[in-house]
Formats: structure tokens, C-alpha cells, sequence
């Protein structure tokens, strides 16, 4: 099926068409172009994006409700900075700050009157395939991977089966000391829960990891696992041995997610 379809309108819910054109021409700066709330939908317009905003009489019959999530695809790092300070001097309703993240989108987040969601972002995993980044492969490139980890790195956020810092490792604090393809987990109370080995692969998509204790209560088992690492930055998502490795950096039952910042360098 070869035939091209245009940009996609979607229909946003909201409580008042008025105030929420309003709100998006202020904040956002779209044009509206036709529609109110007597009729209840309208359109906005900012280039080649449109937008339909429907109250709830119009959306009654399909039963759409916010929030809602809409995706911004901009061209540069820059274009998406440029907008959230826009954005930011037209007091829109900023959620999150642009930040880099280990999926490689350097993104920000904003929220209309009803809670719904603008996500900008840019992909820059092609500019890191521009620059040979993401191209490298063989030994060389494990070796210069397993470089970039050693030295002491202090666990700062944990989830675990879909939940956001669980309380069974509260008070653990754990920090891993990697040398060469060895780690070693302390606790805070000076308590060396776990040792073990990796193996990695950088040329993978996301990048594979394999970790294996030899000593603590999982020794001689092994977790498939994926990482982003990126300067003083260690991200990683485990599965328990014997499932499938993760393909995305939040966890699932039977998986955990692990972010750590490097004390210091070996």
C-alpha cells in the first residue's frame, strides 16, 4: 500500500473550547482557526501542525477523555531548547526541563489547562550514528566501554517490577566498584552483598549487558540486561535469569532498573 497520508489531527479533550483556544494561542502560540464553544470543537494551527479541541457534549458519543499525550518531533537539540524557553516566557505549564535521556531523546514536557501533555523531543540516536558513535564494533569497542566504567559509582534511583523505588532495599545505599570485567556491591553499613563479572556488547541497540554473581544470594546466576552510560551516568535494566532481556529502560515484573552516578574514577 503505497499511498501517502497526510499529518495526523488529533482531537484533544477539554473542559472549555474558549479557554483552551485561548490558552494555546497564549502559551503555545497557535493560531485558532475556526470553531468555539457553542459548537463545540475548534482548531488551532501553528504551521503544519492542527489540533481539534472538543469539550466533553462533542466527545460524548466516543467517550475520549484527558489526559491525553502528544508527541512533538522537532529537528535539533537546539529547536527543542528554543521552544521550552519559549514556551517557559509564555508561562506555559512546563512538567519537565529538556534533559538527554538514556532512550536518546533530548526532550521537555508541557501541560494545557487540562492536563494533557506536549512531550518535545529530538532523536538524537542518528547524530551519534553520524559520528561513528554507535558504529563501533569488535574488541576495540568493548574494551573502550569497559574504560568508561571503572572506577565507584553510588546507586541514586531504583525500580523495581514496574514500582518506583520499593521499599526492600530501603537504607541499602549500595555503591559498585567495577574493575576490569569485575564488580563488587557495598552497602552502606560496609556489607559486600554482591561480587560478580559482565560481559558487554556497545554495538547493540540499546547496548546488552550481562551480569553474573559469584558470591551473594543470587551467585552463579546470570541477568540479561541492557545499559546507557554517558560521562559520570550508569543506567541499566535486568531481567531475572532465565527471561527475556528488557528492550526498554522501565521495568516489567521480573525486572529492575538501576541509575548510578560515579563517586570516582579508578
Amino acid at each position: 500500500m503505497k499511498q501517502e497520508f497526510p499529518g495526523a489531527v488529533p482531537e484533544i479533550p477539554v473542559t472549555n473550547v474558549d479557554l483552551a483556544a485561548e490558552y494555546y494561542e497564549s502559551r503555545f502560540g497557535f493560531v485558532k482557526d475556526w470553531g468555539g464553544e457553542d459548537g463545540g470543537i475548534a482548531q488551532v494551527s501553528k504551521g503544519d501542525c492542527r489540533i481539534f479541541l472538543a469539550n466533553r457534549a462533542f466527545r460524548e458519543q466516543y467517550g475520549n477523555a484527558a489526559p491525553v499525550l502528544i508527541w512533538l518531533n522537532l529537528n535539533s537539540k537546539q529547536e527543542v531548547d528554543d521552544l521550552y524557553e519559549t514556551w517557559s516566557r509564555c508561562e506555559a505549564r512546563i512538567v519537565s526541563k529538556p534533559e538527554s535521556k538514556p532512550w536518546k531523546l533530548h526532550e521537555f514536557t508541557a501541560a494545557d489547562l487540562d492536563g494533557n501533555l506536549f512531550r518535545v523531543f529530538y532523536d538524537f540516536s542518528r547524530e551519534l550514528a553520524d559520528r561513528g558513535e554507535a558504529a563501533k564494533s569488535g574488541p576495540d569497542a568493548v574494551a573502550e566501554e569497559i574504560d568508561k566504567l571503572q572506577g565507584t559509582w553510588k546507586q541514586i534511583t531504583y525500580e523495581k517490577d514496574g514500582v518506583k523505588e520499593p521499599t526492600d532495599e530501603q537504607g541499602w545505599e549500595p555503591t559498585t566498584l567495577f574493575t576490569a570485567d569485575t564488580f563488587v556491591v557495598t552497602l552502606a553499613d560496609g556489607r559486600i552483598a554482591i561480587k560478580g563479572t559482565f560481559k558487554l556488547d556497545p554495538t547493540q541497540e540499546p547496548k546488552t549487558i550481562d551480569w553474573t554473581d559469584s558470591f551473594g544470594e543470587d551467585a552463579g546466576k546470570t541477568f540479561p540486561a541492557i545499559y546507557w552510560l554517558e560521562g559520570d551516568l550508569l543506567v541499566f535494566c535486568a531481567a531475572d535469569e532465565g527471561q527475556e532481556r528488557p528492550t526498554e529502560f522501565r521495568t516489567r515484573p521480573g525486572q529492575v532498573l538501576r541509575v548510578s552516578q560515579r563517586v570516582s574514577p579508578l
